[in-house]
């Protein structure tokens, strides 16, 4: 809780009416006390300064939460004396203080002139003696109450996690803190429907004359489904042939001898320079006759 000390001075004097430079004699004991139960006890000790009067350092230090204390009484108890008490009317309206047997008097806090007031200074004066003391209190501002219902935002979409959130616009009773909002709630996701696409390069272009090529992402996040591009159509070219499988080469004849292609490379090529004919040396039939 922010604390506001609220400081009630109150300083009693006793003025010699005579007008004697010297101050009369004050009872021994003086008691002050307010209307929150604080209590304090002042014994009187001689001044060196005989014409100042007696003094005393005694002093009353309390607390109260603001809005709780609407009134609050000051009290001088010593025996056969007058007093009059004085107000801060820089807080307070200004009131005329004038000399009663009453050793107490009523302050009404809620006429304060500015309620955020941070501080209070009161005067109590008691005829034929001089002394003084202080009264401080710290205000305490009270603890809010607890929030008990709220308006809220709309809820948000369901997530991948299963889970939407919502936030507080308002709650009440007015100021309140803590409590316990729903902000969460469980949901059944549906992953959206991709709208768009980051692809691979395509592929070359197949015998069947098309192409492919796969989807890298996809938009939004988390989708799926949709209808990505991942085939077209190409005009296939093969590609040349650069190497082959041969059959055994042929009988020579007629100096010549020659040999198929079994398979080529690469796959589904055309054409090429593959070697299908070489020389040789073909050798003659005998064609002499033997007789018997």
């Amino acid at each position: 809780m922010k604390k506001i000390l609220i400081s009630f001075f109150v300083f009693v004097c006793i003025f010699s009416v005579s007008g004697n430079a010297s101050a009369a004699i004050c009872p021994e004991v003086i008691q002050i006390e307010d209307s929150l139960g604080n209590v304090g006890v002042n014994n009187i000790v001689e001044n060196p300064n005989a014409s100042a009067g007696p003094i005393s350092s005694s002093a009353i230090n309390g607390s109260f939460v603001r809005g709780t204390v609407n009134t609050l009484t000051l009290k001088v108890i010593a025996n056969n004396r007058r007093y009059r008490f004085w107000t801060d009317s820089s807080v307070l309206p200004y009131r005329d203080p004038v000399w009663s047997t009453d050793n107490s008097f009523t302050f009404d806090l809620s006429t304060a002139i500015n309620p955020n007031y941070s501080s209070l200074h009161f005067r109590a004066e008691v005829d034929d003696c001089s002394w003084g003391t202080s009264f401080s209190y710290s205000v305490v501002n009270p603890a809010p109450a607890t929030c008990t219902s709220w308006t809220y935002s709309d809820w948000s979409s369901c997530s991948n996690n299963g889970q939407q959130t919502r936030s507080t616009i308002s709650s009440s009773p007015n100021s309140c803190a803590g409590g316990s909002p729903v902000l969460t709630q469980s949901c059944t996701y549906t992953p959206p429907a991709c709208t768009s696409w980051t692809y691979s390069d395509w592929s070359t272009c197949q015998s069947n004359n098309t192409q492919n090529r796969t989807a890298i992402s996809s938009s939004p996040s988390s989708c799926s489904g949709g209808s990505p591009v991942l085939t077209q159509s190409c005009t296939y070219a093969p590609p040349t042939c650069t190497s082959w499988n041969y059959s055994n080469w042929s009988v020579c004849a007629s100096n010549q001898q020659t040999r198929t292609i079994t398979s080529s490379q690469p796959t589904n090529c055309t054409g090429g320079n593959p070697t299908l004919n070489q020389s040789c040396n073909s050798i003659p039939l005998c064609t002499e006759k033997y007789r018997k």
